[in-house]
């Protein structure tokens, strides 16, 4: 047996743990600089966009099957849920879109709840008072310059992120039987939406791109937010969208039934959803659960 004798504190050991405690602070605040400084060289649309353009390559065949077979093999992607094989798909960019195989799968509505829209991982599921969400622990952003909306969040507000991977199901569905009121188009960085991006960027999801839909829910608003990421080279609606974010709102008011396709990332990105804690109630899932398309996540209080 070894017997553990503690060290005395002197003057000296203390001014030596000083130290190594000044060393270690020093070198995690350089270390999140390093990585901000990063963040912020990929974050250009540009960058994006010339990575949207190499994967749309359909030739040579072999190329775009290699750049298939690898991205298969990287992020072990099952295809036994979608159309076809991977080889089936002529570009990188159209297995990224891959449609589910409606004979392998059926999302059922759930009239009553509202749906998971996504596949992915329930980021959180926070209630707010107040015009702040939580980005990560000690980090947060404005509500308002999420959605581009001033609603009251005293009464209470549910906000709801799902982290899409590039590994998952790329293509997002109605949650709800609603009324989309209108749409716009907001931001224009795109940085890295996984841990590394949200534990580094302050206020990610308000500067990165993004779409927004207001939708009345038996006359009460949902925002449903589709956040932009690095190397996702668009987000696309199946409804009406404004191109640039100098349009500000376009009005829609169309009714929209649930888990009908709403759009589609051109990579993995986050969406967010905000809404009433009067709407709906949380269904109980803990934070990191995987998620899918039709996955209940909240109780509808609507008759």
């Amino acid at each position: 047996m070894y017997a553990c004798n503690h060290v005395k504190s002197t003057p000296e050991t203390d001014s030596l743990f000083d130290t190594i405690r000044q060393l270690c602070y020093l070198i995690r605040v350089k270390s999140r600089a390093i990585t901000r400084i990063l963040l912020q060289c990929i974050s250009s649309p540009w960058i994006s966009r010339l990575y949207g353009r190499l994967t749309r390559i359909r030739h040579p065949r072999s190329l775009a099957r290699f750049m298939i077979r690898n991205f298969r093999r990287s992020y072990g992607i099952d295809m036994s849920r979608f159309q076809g094989s991977a080889e089936d798909y002529p570009s990188l960019a159209d297995f990224f879109v891959r449609p589910f195989d409606p004979g392998t799968v059926t999302l059922e509505p759930m009239a009553d709840h509202l749906l998971c829209p996504a596949d992915g991982r329930l980021s959180d599921i926070e209630t707010v008072t107040s015009d702040q969400a939580t980005q990560v622990k000690g980090m947060a952003y404005s509500l308002t310059e999420l959605i581009g909306d001033h609603p009251e969040f005293s009464p209470g507000w549910h906000v709801a992120t799902i982290y899409l991977s590039p590994s998952d199901y790329h293509r997002f569905h109605h949650p709800v039987n609603a009324d989309v009121v209108r749409v716009r188009r907001m931001g224009g960085s795109r940085f890295p939406v996984n841990s590394l991006g949200t534990g580094a960027i302050p206020r990610l999801f308000v500067r990165n791109e993004r779409v927004v839909i207001h939708y009345h829910v038996a006359g009460v608003p949902l925002y449903f937010v589709a956040v932009g990421a690095t190397f996702v080279g668009g987000i696309h609606l199946t409804l009406p969208c404004p191109r640039s974010p100098k349009e500000g709102w376009m009005a829609i008011n169309r009714p929209v039934r649930q888990l009908h396709e709403l759009g589609r990332f051109d990579l993995g990105s986050t969406i967010l959803m905000v809404l009433p804690a009067s709407l709906a109630d949380p269904v109980s899932l803990p934070s990191g659960h995987p998620v899918r398309v039709g996955t209940p996540l909240f109780r509808l209080n609507t008759p």
